[in-house]
């Protein structure tokens, strides 16, 4: 039984430690305050506000960045 809950743990860890892709999209077409940059933060960047800063390719006002989480 002791065996089982083990490899159960370890399967568990394994999945938890893998990374996963997300994206992170913002319209900023109704802000009408003046910025620079656009930024994600959170606990998973260390609350950092320049780690991640977000960009507009195709310049239709939606900033977008993807980042590598853990699942």
């Amino acid at each position: 039984m002791k065996r089982v809950v083990l490899m159960a743990v370890l399967a568990f860890a394994s999945l938890a430690a893998q990374a996963v892709n997300v994206t992170f999209r913002v319209d900023m077409n109704n802000y009408v305050g003046a910025y620079t940059t656009v930024n994600v933060n959170g606990t998973f960047n260390g609350w950092c506000g320049g780690c991640n800063p977000m960009t507009d390719g195709n310049n239709d006002g939606i900033y977008e960045v993807t980042l590598p989480l853990s699942a």
